[in-house]
């Protein structure tokens, strides 16, 4: 199997990617791994090295996503479109798995001691917007269940144009 480059540049980079899956309708969900932490101060230093590849100052929250990747149908990888898929919350993604119905994927909080996460898209093979979940969990001796706790709703245009208002200055 070959790989190649693909341009990230159009949605500021990414963030330690880490694992992907194949969507139904055929485009590649990468997981951005470790969030940098948006605490002043501390941002600052995790962000420094995207900061040298951006040429600029970056923003801490422009990382955390799941990425959408679709393949151009030339073979072009640097034509490949990509997308942030911000609606599906920021925090330390592991591997998003859509399911069958295009419309519900569940992807993980990497750690230890982190959180199971639904998503319900509010139209079927369309990820830019739908509903957030966490996951509460309850054990008793041979039992496991799930209440699904609704985070909120979103868009991913919406966020990305709220991340563009935010400026962020190493000083």
């Amino acid at each position: 199997m070959e790989g190649e480059n693909v341009d990230f540049s159009g949605v500021n980079g990414t963030w330690n990617n880490c694992g992907a899956s194949l969507t139904p309708w055929n485009t590649m969900l990468s997981s951005e791994e470790y969030e940098p932490l948006a605490i002043p101060v501390e941002w600052i230093r995790n962000v420094e090295m995207m900061s040298d590849y951006l040429g600029e100052q970056a923003n801490p929250y422009d990382y955390g996503y799941l990425v959408e990747v679709s393949p151009d149908e030339g073979g072009d990888s640097v034509a490949s479109l990509v997308e942030k898929r911000y609606a599906m919350g920021r925090f330390s993604h592991e591997m998003g798995i859509i399911m069958p119905d295009e419309i519900t994927s569940y992807h993980g909080d990497d750690g230890t001691g982190t959180v199971l996460f639904k998503f319900v898209a509010d139209e079927a093979g369309d990820l830019s917007t739908g509903t957030l979940y966490a996951a509460a969990v309850t054990q008793d001796d041979d039992s496991l269940s799930l209440k699904w706790i609704e985070l909120g709703s979103a868009d991913d245009d919406e966020i990305a144009e709220g991340l563009a208002e935010l400026e962020f200055a190493a000083e």
